[in-house]
């Protein structure tokens, strides 16, 4: 366990106590930062999840339907205009 020690008595005591303090506090704001880290990776497998169960259970629908496009619609052509002269 913890070993009294002789540097503990009087102001050590009251230093130990402050240092104990604000490392509890730094532990809960880093608790919280943590919390909050967890909450946003949540909500994205969440969101994940809903998009894989939407692409599972429409797949069979969207399969059966006709193409409205075809892979040459859906083509784009980028035209850049050169600026060095």
């Amino acid at each position: 366990m913890w070993k009294k020690s002789p540097l503990l008595s009087g102001y050590g005591r009251w230093l130990s106590v402050t240092v104990m303090k604000s490392d509890i506090q730094f532990i809960k704001e880093e608790l919280s930062e943590i919390k909050q880290m967890l909450h946003e990776l949540l909500l994205r497998y969440e969101a994940v999840g809903m998009m894989k169960l939407s692409n599972h259970s429409l797949h069979q629908f969207l399969q059966d339907e006709p193409d409205i496009y075809t892979l040459d619609d859906a083509k784009v052509v980028y035209r850049c205009k050169k600026q060095y002269q």
